[in-house]
């Protein structure tokens, strides 16, 4: 075998597998994309993106059916572990973060996290919300983007799977 045939042979085995990999590319840079977050350039965004991460978060089912030792109705599991674990060490089997959104709630200062609560659990709008916490009303939407875009950084890039109800 010549030089020449074991390069073809090289050549053929590259082409063979750019081929085998072009019908993934797409799916591929996508999921690279996904990891990636741009952070919006419009408050709502933002807050839209914050309330969805809360929204995946807090589990649907608060109770079971079957009654408690109290005679109360029970928790529901995914609840309580929701409750009762804190953000920052709360993990999948794979080390990834459940619960983006409480990761973030956990690294922030009391008043910044009352006026993300106020936002994404209560539906204030950010000026109100920062008015409610007592910044003067010419300073609220700007205290209330700063605070929200710090919010929304401190959360993990990894994307939370989408419910499917």
């Amino acid at each position: 075998m010549s030089r020449i045939d074991r390069k073809s042979d090289a050549q053929a085995n590259a082409e063979a597998l750019a081929r085998r990999e072009s019908p993934y590319a797409a799916n591929h840079r996508t999921t690279l994309g996904s990891l990636v977050r741009e952070e919006p350039r419009e408050l709502g965004k933002v807050v839209g993106q914050i309330r969805r991460e809360y929204r995946l978060e807090v589990p649907d089912r608060t109770h079971t059916r079957d009654a408690g030792e109290d005679g109360a109705p029970a928790f529901a599991p995914e609840f309580t572990a929701y409750v009762m674990a804190e953000g920052h060490s709360a993990s999948d089997a794979d080390g990834m973060l459940r619960w983006s959104f409480r990761y973030a709630l956990d690294r922030v200062s009391e008043p910044h996290r009352r006026l993300v609560g106020l936002v994404v659990m209560h539906g204030l709008s950010p000026a109100e919300a920062a008015a409610d916490c007592g910044v003067p009303d010419g300073y609220a939407k700007d205290a209330a983007e700063m605070v929200l875009r710090k919010f929304w950084r401190g959360m993990s890039p990894v994307p939370l799977p989408s419910r499917s109800t």
